[in-house]
């Protein structure tokens, strides 16, 4: 075997070790649709309270941990995912959000609806 077709056989086998292990350690779409929720969720609250700027970024870190812990997830995880499809996926990135922003809409719906009662 020569050298090249050693070379681009050796590129090919790492390469496809490394997008495979990328992939892995990506969140599955539904866990990082759910987290996205999740945290938007927790920045309008923390917005409409009157805390200092340090003490929102307190509140917003420890409850974001929570908010992970509860996922069965972490913060390096979720932002490792993030970072990869704007890097990588934005028009997927896009689609995602547009389920986000679908399911924001219909939690706004429901608190108005408890708000009424």
């Amino acid at each position: 075997m020569g050298y090249r077709t050693l070379l681009v056989f050796i590129t090919f086998f790492f390469g496809c070790i490394e997008e495979e292990t990328t992939k892995k350690d990506l969140l599955k779409r539904d866990l990082f649709i759910q987290s996205l929720v999740e945290l938007h969720t927790l920045e309008a609250t923390i917005n409409e309270t009157s805390f200092s700027q340090q003490s929102l970024t307190t509140e917003f870190n420890s409850r974001e941990k929570l908010i992970f812990d509860s996922l069965g997830t972490d913060s390096l995880l979720f932002y490792t995912t993030l970072e990869y499809y704007i890097k990588e996926k934005p028009e997927y990135l896009g689609a995602l959000y547009d389920t986000v922003i679908a399911s924001l809409r219909i939690r706004k719906e429901k608190y108005k609806e408890v708000v009424k009662k």
